[in-house]
């Protein structure tokens, strides 16, 4: 583990590092899930992720509704959409709708190089007030000063970056899970 993700062995707590290896998550979204995918391997060893090239959330919904049927969406969310067209609240009240109230759903916000990097944003932190099973992964914040985490492309994250991308998301995770779910993987 050590040698495959140096960095999250680096900036996780021991406590943390346990709760990645075992909380219940599916990652689902665009090119930046898909691109994730090795280190959901690697780091959430009771996760599985859906991820594709291109995806925009209104295309999402009707992808996440037939994986909600199908028993593939764990009792955690985490979601990363965005990249490829802005959000908006209606489709946002729709995918929470689809997860449900009894799952957790984590927006992970964004800090690409797209010029709708605003209205993406906003619209996570209003879905985040919004519900109370929906959080705000702040990516945005977490990366800055950091451009070596990305690509030549400004939108994908390089290795470096998806292990940081990692850390956010657990500690994000580990911050707002009930308590009672952090000790049951305790």
């Amino acid at each position: 583990f050590e040698d495959l993700n140096p960095i999250v062995f680096d900036e996780l707590t021991p406590q943390e590092l346990l709760f990645a290896t075992e909380v219940p998550v599916t990652f689902f979204g665009d090119s930046i899930a898909l691109h994730f995918t090795p280190k959901v391997d690697e780091i959430f060893w009771n996760g599985n992720i859906y991820g594709q090239g291109s995806l925009q959330l209104w295309d999402a919904n009707d992808i996440l509704r037939d994986m909600v049927r199908d028993g593939e969406v764990q009792e955690n969310l985490v979601v990363v959409l965005g990249t490829n067209a802005g959000l908006d609240q209606e489709g946002m009240d729709e995918l929470m709708s689809i997860a449900g109230e009894e799952r957790n759903v984590f927006f992970v916000n964004t800090n690409s190089r797209v010029m709708h990097i605003q209205n993406v944003n906003d619209t996570i932190k209003d879905t985040a007030e919004k519900y109370p099973n929906a959080y705000e992964v702040d990516w945005y914040s977490y990366q800055q000063g950091n451009p070596d985490w990305y690509t030549e492309d400004e939108v994908h994250h390089t290795p470096e970056g998806m292990e940081h991308f990692a850390v956010i998301v657990t500690q994000t995770m580990f911050e707002y899970l009930p308590e009672e779910t952090i000790e049951e993987i305790e």
